[in-house]
């Protein structure tokens, strides 16, 4: 789902922000206290809203975006082999839920990567227990 933002308890979410309130053992509604597994929907819900607005939609690796501009067009884009007890190497399709891709280069290697369905997808692999840093530019 992305990376989660947390936050203290007293601080104002950003603007679009729906939250979860949580003691770190029951999830917080109003004056009720719900058990994780009681409130495992709500939160899976939540966060599955959440990863509808992200950039990308990402599985098989950790991952984070960075916006260089302003216009949010074009992003710096961190991918990381998840296991670092068992590394391997990693395919992975990127999915681009919000615009369009209209390049994506390597950062370490300045090569570009295919572009597949329109600029909807590409596929990238992670080297055994390493990262990719890619640039992506949306339409």
């Amino acid at each position: 789902f992305g990376l989660p933002l947390i936050s203290p308890a007293h601080s104002a979410l950003p603007d679009g922000f729906e939250g979860l309130r949580t003691d770190g053992i029951h999830l917080i509604r109003g004056e009720k206290r719900l058990s994780a597994t009681a409130a495992r929907e709500e939160v899976i819900q939540t966060f599955e809203k959440a990863a509808r607005a992200l950039p990308f939609r990402i599985d098989g690796c950790y991952w984070m975006a960075h916006r260089k501009d302003a216009e949010g067009k074009l992003l710096r884009l961190l991918l990381v082999d998840p296991d670092w007890l068992t590394p391997m190497e990693r395919n992975v399709t990127v999915q681009v839920q919000n615009g369009t891709a209209l390049s994506v280069t390597d950062l370490v290697d300045e090569q570009s990567l295919a572009l597949r369905e329109e600029g909807k997808r590409f596929q990238v692999t992670i080297p055994e227990g390493l990262f990719r840093i890619l640039e992506v530019r949306l339409e």
